[in-house]
């Protein structure tokens, strides 16, 4: 969950994309939610793992129908056999996108398919102890990178992580020049 208040240093409420250098392939090509981080450590959930099936697929506890269709992903190596549920909300401005972890299947029902809500399902998550992410930071395993609500558009899962991994900063100097209407340019 992201905390109210947020250190400075803190990462939660960011994204991780994984440098095209970074080969392990529990975190290769990936896009994590940095859902907590602190100086005892970090939790965090891979968006772009989907494993084909649906949470109720994987749990066998009786839940409305909309929360038994939620896709299932892989949010990281630690406890695989785990599924835990994630909220996602849209803050006030385009970047700032808050994580809670949930498992109220009657409330679950009522977000799914909310406006700048998504709901997600995750088997097992991402985590690093004390002082191992500054360490990976360090070495530039990580781009640390703000959320966007492209990242819980479906159809964009392929190719996401080419976005948010590459420098796109020469693209971002053109956006202020990018029509209103780009069918009348």
């Amino acid at each position: 969950m992201v905390p109210k208040y947020r250190s400075p240093n803190s990462l939660s409420g960011q994204v991780l994309a994984a440098s095209p250098k970074l080969l392990d392939p529990n975190f290769r090509e990936s896009l994590i939610y940095m859902a907590e981080h602190d100086a005892e450590g970090s939790f965090g959930l891979i968006l772009n793992r989907p494993t084909g099936k649906t949470l109720g697929e994987m749990v066998s506890v009786d839940m409305p129908k909309a929360v038994a269709n939620l896709p299932l992903y892989l949010g990281g190596p630690v406890s695989p056999k785990n599924v835990l549920v994630a909220v996602f909300e849209k803050g006030l401005s385009q970047t700032c996108i808050a994580c809670r972890i949930t498992t109220a299947n009657e409330e679950l029902a009522k977000i799914v398919g909310k406006k700048n809500t998504w709901v997600r399902a995750f088997a097992g998550y991402s985590g690093w102890g004390q002082g191992q992410l500054a360490g990976e930071l360090k070495e530039e395993s990580w781009r640390i990178c703000p959320p966007t609500a492209a990242l819980f558009d479906e159809q964009n899962l392929g190719g996401i992580w080419r976005v948010y991994a590459h420098d796109s900063e020469r693209w971002e100097r053109l956006l202020p020049f990018v029509p209103d209407d780009p069918s009348r340019n």
